[in-house]
């Protein structure tokens, strides 16, 4: 791992962006359901992406995503939170909690919230039985281009791009089955449509990220960060955004010197920014 990188996970970081975009080694978990897996993968949907840029810090993006929201005609909604250590930790995210609520009272119609410890909680959560399928996710949490942490570090429990690749096809079908053809999953997590191409992760290429991932094998169309994603106040609510490269200069330049975060961000080119994939079914000739 970069040591700059490193340094940003272990130093004190306070509340104030979530998902610090770092590798952490996966560690032994006996809790990991092993059932979910399969080795049989296919490809079945091409993916092609779209961009919102931020213009000013990037909270803008996200304030005119939720007043959007607030013109929706009502749906069924699901948000995931992920494990938020304890205020003063290296990995406190700050104020989650006023984040989700901010989102719910924007989201229109049902919505469910979540709390989840592992993928096997996540799977069930927007697989559970409902009476109409759901318009949307949203996930919080901990993360980088390869996984939805779920938990402080990456370990058995994330959710990775790998294991979205391994899912069987019945399970990939049943995902599928649980969200609507005009729904969508956004992902709150630092770097999960980071672009890659000049990043510490070996493994992985171009576009394919976890959100990228899960728009390719799932047909689902995915929304994510490729920056850090902050967390910021605005009046009475709470929002989390892609910090532009001005913003992530101010953090951790002027600001904190100290952690060593990387500055410019190495993980995209360009300015930060939501990305959008939307899958298109591959027809067999």
């Amino acid at each position: 791992m970069n040591a700059h990188m490193k340094e940003s996970l272990l130093g004190t970081i306070v509340a104030l962006f979530v998902g610090a975009g770092c590798n952490i080694p996966k560690t032994d978990d006996a809790s990991f359901e092993e059932e979910l897996i399969s080795t049989v993968s296919s490809q079945l949907f091409e993916v092609t992406s779209s961009f919102t840029y931020a213009t000013k810090t990037g909270i803008e993006l996200e304030i005119e995503y939720q007043t959007g929201l607030k013109k929706q005609k009502a749906g069924t909604h699901l948000i995931t939170v992920g494990e938020n250590p304890p205020s003063g930790s290296s990995g406190y995210m700050g104020n989650l909690e006023a984040v989700v609520r901010t989102l719910q009272q924007n989201l229109q119609g049902n919505v469910e919230i979540e709390y989840i410890h592992s993928r096997s909680d996540l799977i069930a959560a927007i697989t559970k039985e409902r009476t109409a399928p759901l318009d949307s996710i949203h996930s919080f949490g901990h993360g980088d281009p390869t996984s939805y942490w779920i938990t402080e570090y990456e370990t058995e429990k994330s959710f990775t791009l790998q294991d979205v690749r391994d899912f069987s096809p019945e399970l990939k079908e049943q995902i599928k089955t649980h969200i609507s053809s005009e729904g969508y999953w956004k992902f709150y997590i630092c770097h999960g449509a980071a672009n890659t191409a000049n990043n510490y992760y070996n493994e992985i290429k171009g576009n394919e990220n976890i959100a990228y991932t899960v728009a390719q094998e799932l047909g689902i169309t995915t929304i994510a960060s490729n920056a850090w994603v902050f967390l910021e106040q605005r009046g009475t609510n709470f929002f989390m955004f892609p910090a532009s490269r001005t913003r992530h200069y101010d953090e951790f330049v002027e600001k904190k010197p100290g952690l060593n975060i990387a500055t410019p961000d190495p993980l995209y080119s360009g300015e930060a920014a939501w990305l959008t994939y939307t899958p298109k079914e591959i027809k067999e000739e």
